[in-house]
């Protein structure tokens, strides 16, 4: 029997992790069995979600330390170095892997020993370990340090490249979107290119899928929508960056003093990656306003954080193939916006904290992972609140524009934009495991 440890940290490496097929297609054949180590091994709801089979089995993920210390910050400087001189890519590697034995490896090895013994993996596999979550890196240390073969399959678009820093863990082989990010891959992380693998976001597949879609007048009943008026969607993001509250003070005055050009409706979705107590500081003030729809549809828990399941997926690409006019700073949703041909205006501005918006959005996101975006001119950028206004209207005037542009930027950002993720990363693992 051979057997897969799935590392899951976070409810939404569970999106890209055991949400999108991939099991399925490995437990169809019968020498198989998957083994999740997860926070969430007692949590009611995610344990019987992922009990669907006699060869699946859920064992408990330790916390782990997350602290920020001087040798992180040696680690840093020597990975920075590393990017004008060769002979410091080799120092950051060498102590990277010391920290790796003391903080993670020494500290944890009482814990997960006996699982490793009782299963006897022959690959582990996580998302982006190390980069939202360092609760992986035990589990892929220890992998390491038995020779056990270790894959990550990057979660999002963002979570390699250079602006993130140096990877705290790294595994034999990364499952990467597309070709950009194999070169953040190759060149931010000193990996060689034979272990980068293009294999496109596999959580990103449903968007090709019939079933995944209600009928419009089905979604808008449900959200209480309506159907004659144009839908204008606020995804907030960036939390803990920048606030995204005045967004929606801006586009509330305009329907207020009739700045749309047709009859337009307004929706809000909280970022929902964080605890919604947080959320309900934010925009609070909008859950009972008439003029706007919350979208609150979140299933979040105190182990797994943001953890949503199949059916909260499904409704998040609804409301992104029902929106006529996305609004956002950097949200990953641009993407899915752009695999259904969707307008986006992204807001390059803010009215209630300029100089972090600058710092944290201008000067860092947008020269970075977001940077495509720009280049192939697939949105509308706003820059200040009569913009963000003009570029709504004229996407609801011609939903067309830059109809061009966003299918170009769907053949950078999605791997052959095919659907056929799950068959890449299925195969990249089974070759994994038979070598």
């Amino acid at each position: 029997m051979r057997t897969i440890f799935y590392s899951v940290s976070t409810g939404y490496f569970a999106r890209n992790l055991l949400r999108t097929g991939v099991i399925e297609r490995l437990l169809a054949l019968p020498d198989i069995r998957i083994v999740i180590i997860s926070p969430g091994y007692d949590n009611e709801n995610f344990v019987k979600e992922f009990s669907y089979s006699d060869r699946i089995f859920i064992e408990k993920m330790y916390p782990a330390d997350r602290a920020y210390d001087f040798n992180d910050k040696i680690i840093w400087k020597a990975w920075m170095l590393g990017h004008k001189y060769c002979f410091f890519q080799v120092v950051y590697k060498v102590f990277l892997k010391m920290q790796i034995k003391t903080r993670y490896y020494d500290k944890y090895i009482r814990h997960y020993s006996g699982i490793f013994d009782k299963y006897a993996p022959c690959l582990v596999i996580g998302a982006s370990p190390g980069i939202n979550s360092r609760m992986d890196i035990p589990i892929f240390a220890i992998a390491q340090k038995r020779k056990i073969k270790t894959l990550a399959l990057i979660h999002s678009w963002d979570n390699i490249a250079k602006r993130k820093g140096p990877m705290w863990i790294r595994p034999d082989v990364l499952g990467v979107w597309n070709e950009l990010q194999k070169q953040d891959g190759i060149k931010a992380n000193f990996y060689d290119q034979k272990d980068v693998r293009i294999v496109g976001p596999v959580h990103f597949d449903m968007y090709w899928k019939k079933e995944t879609f209600r009928s419009k007048d089905k979604f808008f009943e449900e959200m209480g929508l309506d159907p004659a008026k144009k839908l204008i969607s606020v995804i907030a993001t960036a939390p803990g960056l920048v606030k995204n509250y005045y967004i929606v003070d801006i586009l509330l005055e305009a329907l207020k003093m009739d700045k749309f050009m047709v009859p337009v409706q307004l929706l809000c979705r909280p970022t929902p990656s964080i605890d919604p107590r947080r959320n309900d500081k934010e925009f609070g003030k909008y859950y009972n306003n008439p003029d706007i729809v919350m979208d609150k549809q979140v299933q979040y828990s105190s182990s797994l954080g943001w953890d949503p399941d199949k059916k909260q997926l499904s409704h998040f690409a609804n409301l992104v193939k029902y929106t006529d006019v996305q609004v956002s700073i950097v949200s990953t949703a641009t993407v899915e916006a752009v695999i259904l041909d969707k307008p986006v205006v992204n807001v390059a501005f803010s009215t209630v904290e300029p100089d972090a918006f600058q710092k944290y959005i201008i000067d860092s996101v947008f020269s970075n992972h977001f940077q495509p975006v720009l280049d192939y001119r697939a949105t509308y950028i706003a820059k200040n609140p009569d913009d963000l206004i003009h570029g709504i209207n004229n996407y609801l005037r011609d939903s067309s524009i830059h109809c061009h542009e966003r299918a170009e930027l769907k053949k950078v950002l999605v791997y052959k934009a095919d659907g056929n993720s799950v068959d890449r990363v299925s195969q990249l693992i089974l070759e994994l495991i038979s070598q």
